[in-house]
C-alpha cells in the first residue's frame, strides 16, 4: 500500500494498492479453512473467489428444504415474516431470522447436495461469505433428470394408492394426432378464460418467476424468458445500502418460498394478493 504525501496535506488518506497479486493470495489463504470445511459439509467441490462471482457459470440451484409444519407452526411462521418485512432494526430482523430458523429448521436435499457446490468469497465489507447451492452448468442435465425422476416416483405412489382405493382401469391410449388437437383446444380456453381472469394471470406469472428464483426448471404454461444479473458486483466505486436491502429481502424470500413445485403453486394459490408483485 501506499499514499499521495503531498495530498495529506488537504486531509487526503486514501491508500494506494500495489500488490493485488499478494492481496489476493493472502485473502485466498484466510478463505481456505472456510472451503475446506464447506466442502466437508457434502458439496461436491467448494472453490474461492476473491474479485467476482461468475454467475452464468451456475444456471441452477439446489434450495434447502423445509419440513412439513403443522397448521398452528404454518401461522406463526407467516406472523414472523411479516414482523420481518416490517422490521428496519437489524438486530431485531436478525432476531426474526433465528426464531424463524427455530421454528422451521431447513435441510439441504442429500442426492443434489452431490450435484451442487459452494463458493467462498468476501463481501464488500471484507466479509466472509459462503454461497452454497450452486450447480455448474455440466451438472444442470443431471440435476434435472433427478428431479424429473423424484416426482415421477412421487406421482407413480400417488396413482398406486388411488388405485388401491378406487381399483380404476388403466387410461385409453390416444393417438398423438388427436392429444395435440385436444391440448390446442385446451391452450385456447385457457388463454380466453386468463383475459377475463387478471388474478389467476397474475398468480401464474409469479409463480413462473418464483420457481426460477427459488432454482428449479420452469414448468409453468407461460413462454416467459428470465435472465437475472448480479449487477450488485458493479457497485465498485461507492457506497449504497442497496445491494445490501436487496440481499436481505431476497433472503427473506428464498426462506419463504417452497422449492417444490406443486407446494409453490399452492403458496401461489393461497397468498394474498397484494404480497404477489
Amino acid at each position: 500500500m501506499t499514499c499521495d504525501l503531498f495530498a495529506e496535506e488537504d486531509g487526503d488518506s486514501t491508500l494506494w494498492l500495489t500488490d493485488r497479486d499478494l492481496l489476493t493470495r493472502l485473502a485466498e489463504g484466510k478463505l481456505q479453512p472456510i472451503a475446506e470445511q464447506t466442502r466437508a459439509e457434502g458439496w461436491a467441490w467448494a472453490e474461492i473467489a476473491i474479485d467476482e462471482i461468475g454467475w452464468q457459470r451456475f444456471p441452477m440451484r439446489v434450495r434447502e428444504e423445509r419440513r412439513a409444519l403443522t397448521k398452528r407452526e404454518q401461522a406463526r411462521l407467516e406472523q414472523l415474516y411479516v414482523k420481518l418485512d416490517e422490521a428496519e432494526d437489524r438486530a431485531e430482523m436478525e432476531e426474526l431470522e433465528a426464531d424463524i430458523d427455530t421454528l422451521a429448521p431447513t435441510t439441504w436435499p442429500a442426492e443434489e447436495l452431490k450435484l451442487a457446490g459452494a463458493v467462498v468469497t468476501l463481501t464488500r465489507d471484507g466479509v466472509p461469505k459462503v454461497e452454497r447451492g450452486l450447480v455448474r452448468d455440466e451438472d444442470v442435465k443431471a440435476l434435472k433428470a433427478l428431479r424429473r425422476k423424484t416426482e415421477r416416483s412421487g406421482a407413480l405412489q400417488d396413482e398406486d394408492a388411488g388405485d388401491g382405493q378406487t381399483g380404476a382401469s388403466p387410461p385409453t391410449r390416444l393417438s398423438a394426432k388427436l392429444v395435440d388437437e385436444l391440448q390446442a383446444h385446451k391452450t385456447l380456453a385457457l388463454r380466453a378464460e386468463l383475459v377475463e381472469r387478471p388474478d389467476a394471470a397474475l398468480r401464474i406469472l409469479v409463480f413462473t418467476l418464483a420457481e426460477r428464483f427459488v432454482g428449479g426448471f420452469s414448468a409453468s404454461p407461460l413462454g416467459l424468458h428470465v435472465e437475472e444479473q448480479d449487477v450488485a458486483r458493479s457497485v465498485t466505486r461507492s457506497e449504497s445500502k442497496a445491494p445490501e436491502a436487496y440481499e436481505t429481502v431476497a433472503t427473506s424470500w428464498r426462506d419463504r418460498l417452497p422449492t417444490g413445485r406443486e407446494d409453490l403453486w399452492r403458496f401461489m394459490i393461497e397468498a394474498e394478493q397484494q404480497t404477489l408483485p
